[in-house]
């Protein structure tokens, strides 16, 4: 019994620690996309007490200063819900303006898309990212979700 408190902080700590995170990434490399220039994501957007901010990033490799260097793509996102319906939009990321993170031949691009988003369905979404024109040296597409609670 002297041992019980032991197990208990052990056992609080345990399922602490099984908490899901607040913040998810996932980044896919062009060459791992199953059709060229399309991107296709999972993002769980299941909890009811949660709202999300969703950013999207990328990497061009490269010497990104060259004068036929891109100043950004538009993006088709189509977000299917976790009962089937599609909801589309396009969407511009501007390389210039997205906050950026210069190397000598490699630009990091991180760029807010939606804040404070409440899912009209809870629970698992697919998002499918799709170029609508290819870009030189991109190296891939990456999202970022954060749960904040409402």
């Amino acid at each position: 019994m002297r041992h019980l408190p032991a197990i208990l902080l052990s056992v609080l700590t345990l399922l602490q620690a099984c908490t899901r995170p607040a913040v998810t990434e996932r980044f896919i490399l062009r060459e791992d996309c199953v059709q060229e220039g399309i991107y296709t994501f999972e993002v769980d957007m299941s909890d009811s007490a949660a709202c999300y901010d969703i950013s999207l990033y990328t990497r061009l490799d490269g010497n990104h200063q060259r004068p036929d260097a891109p100043e950004g793509v538009t993006l088709r996102m189509v977000w299917t819900s976790p009962s089937g319906g599609d909801y589309s939009e396009n969407v511009y990321f501007s390389f210039a303006e997205s906050s950026r993170e210069d190397g000598f031949f490699s630009l990091q691009c991180l760029l807010p898309y939606r804040s404070g988003l409440i899912p009209v369905e809870r629970g698992l979404w697919t998002l499918t990212l799709g170029q609508t024109e290819p870009v030189r040296d991109l190296r891939g597409w990456g999202i970022i979700c954060k749960r904040e609670e409402l």
